[in-house]
């Protein structure tokens, strides 16, 4: 039922996830005064010499697309809120390991290819506020659930 809250609170976390797909987290200056950003697919060089995909992380791709279908899923199970609090929670579990997976991929990136500096983009930001839109979404079902189980008491 798109008129529930939660369900625009999973609406706007699957939004801002396939925002993440394609904006990049981090900008990087690499040693020789190289450029590059650190997408969620991989770290792209943006000089001349050296254009292209220089390091990849598809896991943290997979992850965001696993994310992106578990939140449209929990919409769709409108009807079985016991489901869908435990598709919440799942989610918010694999929001959780998605920052982690991503500083885990950064500083590898800043081992393996000698990040001078970096600057992390709005991208960054993203997936705490999809955990605290997804956590408003389970109070939100909760909510409901209390609700259907008071009204069954009073029959």
């Amino acid at each position: 039922m798109i008129q529930r809250p939660q369900t625009i609170y999973l609406a706007i976390v699957t939004i801002l996830m396939i925002f993440l797909l394609f904006i990049p987290i981090a900008e990087l200056m690499l040693y020789g005064d190289d450029l590059a950003k650190f997408f969620s697919y991989g770290v792209v060089g943006m000089d001349t010499k050296n254009t292209g995909l220089l390091l990849s992380t598809i896991p943290i791709s997979i992850l965001i697309f696993i994310i992106i279908i578990l939140s449209v899923v929990t919409i769709v199970f409108y009807k079985k809120r016991p489901r869908q609090l435990r598709l919440c929670v799942f989610n918010i579990l694999l929001m959780i390991g998605l920052i982690i997976m991503i500083f885990f991929y950064y500083f590898t990136i800043k081992k393996d290819l000698g990040v001078i500096q970096h600057t992390f983009r709005f991208a960054i930001v993203i997936p705490p506020i999809s955990i605290i839109l997804a956590f408003q979404a389970f109070r939100g079902i909760r909510r409901d659930e209390f609700l259907v189980k008071s009204y069954e008491r009073l029959r």
